[in-house]
């Protein structure tokens, strides 16, 4: 998170009160010093994280208190940091904080990032409300959120359907491993499918690459024998869909559902445009955003290979959701689609500086409303080294394993000299 303080000028102020108007989501500004700093937000934040703990009236891992202490130590010295302090010293902090999570039971451990989620999306701005009452309200409530003045807007569904044949598709799009025949030339490859693939996985679970529940869930896939079968039944939601690594074409050309969620412009235009022109077998559904005092029916236009490119370019350049400025209706829109399936989301959106805190936020507050008003929903992340990840308690095992078997000979290891190390 950025730590700038702003001291807001006269057009900043202006900027301030149009957000206010068009309701976009935007960081408070401080009374006491009249400024609009993240370090302020992100110093709240982990104090509602390590409050969660504190104010609990049952210590549930009574073995190992001392952590309770710490977490009580660690509230007053954030709260007695200054700003500037903050910005270079919060490193050792946010670790200490990871200890003491460590430290707690699961239990413990989930309601300190529930309540540092929850602090977040009360602290962040909507308007002129907090983020949390104006995705959160109900219709009684809609007046006081959008204000007398202004016009509620919702989103249609424009659905535009491949061409293809989704059955033709999985009869040649099985599973396959790429393995490399010579290591000298990477294009030299084959690849395995059904129990080629799966003795692979089992060798390299075996080597210790990978943890064997890795090895194993991979395998299901080699015994897949209908590719569609594990996209037919389900939407993917793509929270920032023109993401370079996300998984668009591939989801498309399995013939899956997916929802689309970005920006109006240029590159939601290609990407509409390279759909069509190579006529997947998937659908595409994005929304379409429409003016109104009050919302009709759930409206959809539909596309397909029989709609005039006239009308599909109309359709292109109209297209897009702001997950800043949008943030309600999308999480609304979304919970519409297609109630007869299951919904899996995939946050993607990533901007610069502030701007990804405010995406950021934006994308977990309507995980929350949609996983609350859809209960089946499923989650879907890009895994990436600088992020943490729950992993199953196997994995976790076989981890430490290795790390002591490791450790085991390393010592050797150190004692030896190799020639130009």
């Amino acid at each position: 998170m950025s730590s700038e303080s702003i001291t807001p000028s006269a057009k900043s102020k202006e900027s301030q009160n149009e957000n206010i108007e068009k309701r976009e989501i935007s960081f408070p500004i401080n009374p006491s010093t009249n400024k609009i700093s993240t370090t302020d937000v992100s110093k709240r934040v982990w104090v509602a994280v390590l409050s969660a703990l504190t104010n609990s009236t049952k210590v549930e891992n009574t073995s190992n208190e001392d952590y309770l202490q710490r977490a009580k130590n660690l509230i007053k010295k954030i709260e007695c940091m200054h700003n500037s302090q903050w910005r270079h010293g919060y490193i050792p902090i946010l670790a200490e904080i990871a200890e003491i999570q460590a430290s707690t039971t699961s239990n413990e451990c989930v309601d300190m990032a529930r309540c540092g989620c929850d602090a977040l999306h009360k602290i962040m701005q909507y308007g002129d409300v907090s983020l949390r009452e104006a995705v959160f309200s109900n219709s009684e409530s809609d007046k006081a959120i959008i204000g007398d003045s202004l016009n509620f807007h919702y989103f249609e569904t424009v659905s535009f359907h491949g061409s293809k044949n989704a059955g033709n598709i999985a009869a040649r799009k099985q599973f396959q491993l790429a393995e490399v025949l010579d290591i000298n030339n990477p294009s030299n490859v084959t690849f395995l499918a059904n129990e080629g693939m799966k003795a692979k996985l089992n060798r390299w679970s075996t080597y210790g690459c990978m943890e064997p529940s890795a090895g194993v869930s991979a395998s299901k896939i080699a015994d897949e024998k209908d590719a569609t079968s594990l996209v037919s039944s389900k939407v993917f939601v793509l929270l920032g869909a023109t993401s370079e690594l996300g998984p668009m074409e591939s989801l498309l050309d399995l013939g899956a559902s997916i929802a689309g969620v970005a920006r109006p412009g240029i590159k939601l235009q290609k990407l509409i445009q390279r759909f069509t022109s190579k006529s997947d077998a998937g659908t595409l559904h994005l929304p379409l955003k429409k003016i109104s005092v009050a919302p009709s029916a759930n409206v959809k236009h539909e596309v397909d290979a029989a709609t005039d490119d006239k009308e599909i370019a109309s359709f292109s350049l109209k297209v897009g959701a702001d997950l800043i400025t949008d943030v309600r209706e999308i999480a609304q829109w979304i919970v519409s689609l297609e109630p007869e399936k299951q919904l899996v989301l995939c946050n993607l959106a990533y901007l610069d500086g502030a701007d990804n805190v405010r995406a950021s936020v934006s994308m977990d507050i309507i995980t929350e409303y949609v996983c609350e008003k859809r209960k089946n929903t499923a989650l879907s992340f890009l895994i990436s080294p600088a992020t943490s990840h729950i992993i199953p308690e196997d994995a976790a095992d076989n981890s430490k394993e290795r790390l002591v078997n490791f450790s085991k000979c390393k010592s050797p290891l150190a004692l030896m000299k190799f020639p130009g190390f």
